[in-house]
């Protein structure tokens, strides 16, 4: 039986984050615009490996928070909201837009109402990534399957995500909206070049020359994903003094990589711990690359970050967006983080870089961030292509 609709976007996600936000409140603007009103019921305010801190009331989209059970296993928080289920089926809004996680069980049961009940059009919002997948058979792949093929359309941010869903899913004739991951380019493009006239004085402040080559690497201290052992070891013997390497992030592994540098041959190599978002915009201000050798990396928002911010990157192949954002050979490097011979080859010759071949690397960087990453433009095309599915 189809509910009455009202003409509203409603988007379900686990938890506030701020490139979300940002989005969020672009995607207000644009649905407001177009006579729609726009709503976000986050599951949770936080969760427990999330160190943000926010000020709803600056928000410029109508939000809400979840009252629910909350559990975490591991480093992924589950979250059952019973309450939110019961409003979105109640409003029966046109357009339903469900991200945070395929398997978390509110996004599970909403689509699971919202098939029942009939009426509009659900959207399934997800980063999937061949590269990173746990499960590619049995139970959990089935339910997976099965949840997606519910959803009348599937939110993707690029290529990977949309072969992972056609290829390995199996949903070859569901249709796709494209929605890239978005951060604020006022922040990362603008802020950081104006931070750049002051970059001898960040450098100071981590003990960095104006001579040194600074890498600057984002990542949660968790060898299983971002494979910072497995990256160290494949460079060990091409390190040289001038190239100094940040890893601003924290996460379980941190004592097992202390141990390792207090004993490699490494002495470049500096572990920031988290970093507030101001600090990080200096950092990106003070960089001359941007690294991430992921072994697992849905569709990281850092690398988004260094475009803007105008760095040569080398990242992995197993980074969900590296198709959108490295132009091999113009403004980085995509590595196999399972060859270290061809990890080592990479950085070896990112290091080398001349000055101009940098700035004209990093040039290149802007410009694909212009073309693909643009806010206005890609929160236009998706309520485009809303319209259309």
């Amino acid at each position: 039986m189809n509910a009455v609709l009202t003409n509203k976007l409603v988007c379900v996600t686990d938890v506030p984050t701020p490139y979300r936000v940002h989005m969020f409140d672009a995607m207000a603007r644009e649905f407001e615009n177009r006579g729609i009103a726009f709503e976000v019921y986050f599951m949770a305010r936080t969760v427990p490996i999330r160190s943000w801190e926010f000020t709803p009331s600056e928000w410029h989209f109508v939000h809400h928070f979840g009252e629910g059970i909350h559990w975490t296993r591991g480093s992924t928080t589950f979250h059952l909201n019973p309450s939110v289920v019961y409003r979105i089926v109640r409003d029966a809004p046109r357009w339903l837009l469900v991200g945070g996680g395929w398997h978390l069980p509110t996004a599970m049961a909403l689509i699971g109402a919202r098939t029942l009940m009939g009426g509009g059009t659900t959207l399934l919002w997800s980063e999937a990534n061949r590269g990173s997948m746990s499960f590619r058979t049995g139970i959990v792949h089935r339910v997976r399957q099965l949840i997606a093929n519910r959803a009348d359309a599937i939110a993707v941010p690029g290529k990977i995500a949309a072969e992972t869903v056609r290829d390995d899913w199996g949903l070859k004739d569901k249709p796709l909206v494209p929605l890239p991951n978005l951060i604020d380019e006022e922040l990362f493009g603008a802020r950081v070049a104006e931070l750049r006239v002051r970059r001898s004085v960040f450098r100071q402040s981590i003990g960095v020359s104006s001579d040194d080559f600074l890498v600057l690497w984002p990542a949660r201290l968790d060898e299983r994903t971002k494979g910072l052992l497995n990256f160290l070891r494949a460079v060990e013997g091409s390190v040289p003094p001038r190239v100094k390497i940040l890893i601003a992030g924290e996460g379980p592994d941190r004592h097992e990589l202390e141990s390792w540098l207090a004993s490699s041959s490494i002495s470049g190599v500096t572990l920031l711990g988290w970093q507030r978002e101001q600090r990080m915009l200096e950092l990106y201000a003070s960089s001359d690359l941007f690294l991430l050798p992921s072994f697992r990396d849905p569709n990281p928002l850092s690398v988004i970050e260094a475009l803007w911010a105008g760095l040569p990157l080398l990242i992995s192949d197993r980074c969900g967006n590296w198709h959108e954002a490295i132009d091999p050979g113009v403004n980085g490097w995509v590595v196999d983080p399972m060859s270290q011979a061809e990890m080592r080859r990479a950085f070896e010759a990112a290091v080398q870089m001349t000055p101009k071949e940098r700035a004209r690397a990093g040039a290149a960087s802007a410009s694909i961030a212009r073309k693909k990453f643009s806010t206005d433009a890609n929160v236009k095309a998706f309520a485009d292509s809303l319209m259309r599915v």
